[in-house]
């Protein structure tokens, strides 16, 4: 199961380019090329679809914060402005799965992240979901589960 496919929900016998992929000069783009994902379910940079690439792209361009997961592992991906929310975290989150990253709240959210893996959307305000960030439990204020 993934979370995302390529637009016509093929698979890709030859890599696709995607013009400025990875070349914004963010901090995520830089540590996103320097991870060895030949060590992961993913594989090397060369091999990815062209919507994993495509959806980075935008994220990584965005203000917004933002995050998500990937392939059957759920593998997890970020921009900057999303790296305050994982405080301490945010050193050992890239390319890990997001029921390690946020084991502490993951059997919580599971609904919500299967029914975004399922196609359905949802937006859910003041979720009562403890957090560690920088060894201080906290509340987050909301999320948007959405499939991408």
């Amino acid at each position: 199961m993934t979370l995302a496919h390529d637009l016509d929900g093929s698979t890709q016998s030859e890599p696709f380019v995607v013009p400025g992929f990875l070349s914004d000069g963010s901090r995520m783009s830089r540590e996103i090329n320097a991870f060895d994902w030949a060590r992961t379910s993913l594989g090397p940079i060369s091999t990815w679809p062209a919507s994993l690439k495509m959806i980075l792209r935008l994220v990584l361009r965005s203000e917004q914060p933002m995050c998500f997961w990937w392939g059957e592992d759920l593998l997890s991906f970020h921009n900057d402005a999303y790296v305050p929310m994982l405080g301490g975290k945010a050193d050992r989150t890239l390319g890990r799965p997001g029921p390690v990253v946020w084991k502490e709240v993951w059997s919580d959210v599971q609904t919500l992240i299967d029914d975004a893996l399922s196609g359905r959307s949802r937006r859910v305000e003041n979720l009562p979901l403890k957090t560690t960030r920088n060894g201080i439990e906290e509340l987050p204020t909301g999320a948007s589960p959405t499939a991408l």
